[in-house]
């Protein structure tokens, strides 16, 4: 692989992670205390800003790389052969590090749950919590599959990746 191509696999790899923060903030933040501070049309030009940045790193990643490495930098150099265990590596780390982001939420209220469910124990501790704390619930569930299926997945996701990085 040419240095090119490895920085269009990292590219690819920032966005993925930048897709799923952005998915997290954008589902439980509208509903928070502290977007009621903010002007909404600030919060969603904010992030339709964030959107457009997220779909450039997506969709033009080559386009980028040329921008960002000099000439003399493209050619080809002499690196490891199987690249493809470089980047299952990379999609692994990616999803460890997105499971202990969403293994640290969920212990945190996993214990909020525990707490209200000893201190009322006639009704459930999720008829307690309002909708943005609910919202935020769930998106740590979907942040710990999605992770899990990058840790567990990371070689049939790097073969999409190198289908359609040709």
């Amino acid at each position: 692989m040419t240095p090119k191509q490895i920085l269009i696999v990292c590219i690819r790899l920032f966005a993925l992670v930048w897709g799923l923060h952005f998915l997290n903030t954008t589902v439980f933040l509208p509903q928070s205390d502290i977007a009621q501070n903010i002007n909404q049309m600030t919060f969603w030009v904010m992030h339709g800003f964030f959107l457009v940045c997220w779909l450039f790193l997506w969709l033009f990643p080559a386009t980028i790389a040329g921008l960002l490495l000099p000439e003399y930098q493209q050619e080809k150099q002499e690196i490891p052969s199987d690249t493809i265990t470089w980047l299952n590596t990379g999609i692994v780390l990616i999803g460890i590090w997105g499971f202990y982001r969403g293994l640290m939420d969920f212990i945190a209220w996993l214990n909020i749950l525990i707490v209200f469910n000893t201190e009322v124990s006639s009704k459930s501790a999720w008829q307690f919590l309002a909708a943005d704390q609910k919202a935020s619930v769930v998106v740590t569930l979907i942040e710990c599959v999605i992770s899990l299926i990058l840790i567990f997945r990371a070689n049939g996701i790097a073969k999409i990746i190198r289908k359609y990085m040709r």
